[in-house]
């Protein structure tokens, strides 16, 4: 049963970290049907990123060693999705594809890596992808590794 928990777990801080990062851009992206300057994209993500990094980070029974880089690994992950629900309010992504063309389009969004830093450079947040990135390794460094090694 703990190890079912840990893995919910695990899967619950990616949700949130992309949420978190992607969300905002992308409701944006929706709303207007245009792109936006990479200062909104760079401080939007990185600022819900970081706000919901110490909401979640409150609660010190999360059994899992890293909750940044959980949450950073969602936001990799699931960059891609993201990125095509943004692109289809702007004439791309999933727009005007149904049924298993829409389908496959979502399996290719799936791939991790090369769609999320294609949407960050459309969608403005290549440079609040790195600073997550960057903040995630300090946080381990400085915040989560040594709390779980007091715990011992």
């Amino acid at each position: 049963m703990e190890m079912k928990r840990k893995i919910m777990v695990r899967m619950w801080l990616m949700l949130i970290g992309a949420t978190a990062f992607w969300g905002p851009v992308t409701l944006i992206t929706l709303v207007t049907g245009k792109g936006h300057s990479s200062l909104v994209g760079t401080s939007l993500s990185t600022g819900f990123f970081l706000l919901s990094y110490l909401f979640v980070r409150r609660n010190d029974a999360l059994p899992v060693k890293s909750v940044s880089g959980w949450m950073l690994a969602g936001v990799i992950l699931l960059g891609g999705v993201f990125s095509s629900i943004a692109f289809t309010a702007m004439g791309a992504g999933f727009s005007g594809r149904r049924g298993w063309a829409a389908a496959r389009w979502l399996l290719i969004s799936l791939i991790p890596g090369w769609i999320a830093l294609y949407g960050s450079v459309i969608l403005g947040t290549l440079l609040g992808l790195l600073l997550v990135a960057l903040f995630t390794i300090i946080t381990y460094v400085v915040l989560e590794r040594k709390s779980k090694s007091e715990e011992k």
